[in-house]
């Protein structure tokens, strides 16, 4: 509920202040991963002192990545980007948001494919994660990042429609 809370509330309004979308992102920035992703199965491990969430039970779980995409398209929702510097209760945003752009680029194959290996749902998760890197893109024209510059994003985002439009021709 908080992530659609803050990608309902927040499109483009600028940096989000609503407290409800501040907690939100600050449980997305402490829940996130070394890696950069967001996992659907053990979110719970990343929970500190005496604030544990509730361990969910998912029978069918989504591809980390679609989860990891949806969590940086609340972020870029809210108005903060791979170039933000802002920092709440020692959860640097655009550290989250760079460091879950930088998991997404990276996994994307040679084919444009954005995937990983066994993954349900490949269309759908690749199509959320062609999302997230569109906004990624769209983000270095208001907060420039020199790890992330603009061309970086194009190059990926091109070959990622390419897959959707071949997908749409052929399936």
């Amino acid at each position: 509920m908080s992530l659609l809370l803050a990608l309902v509330l927040a499109q483009d309004t600028g940096r989000a202040q609503d407290p409800a979308i501040l907690e939100s992102l600050k449980w997305l920035a402490r829940h996130q991963e070394a890696d950069g992703t967001w996992r659907a199965m053990e979110f719970t491990a990343r929970c500190v002192g005496n604030q544990k969430c509730e361990n969910a039970t998912v029978k069918h779980p989504p591809g980390d990545l679609g989860i990891t995409a949806l969590a940086l398209l609340a972020f870029f929702a809210a108005g903060y980007g791979v170039g933000s510097a802002d920092v709440y209760g020692g959860l640097d945003f655009g550290k989250c948001v760079r460091a879950g752009v930088k998991a997404l680029l990276s996994a994307q194959q040679k084919s444009g494919w954005i995937a990983i290996a066994k993954q349900e749902k490949p269309m759908y998760v690749h199509a959320i994660a062609l999302a997230a890197l569109s906004h990624a893109w769209r983000s270095t024209l208001t907060q420039p990042s020199t790890d992330f510059p603009a061309e970086k994003f194009a190059e990926a985002v091109q070959r990622a429609v390419e897959v959707m439009c071949t997908g749409r021709k052929t399936g």
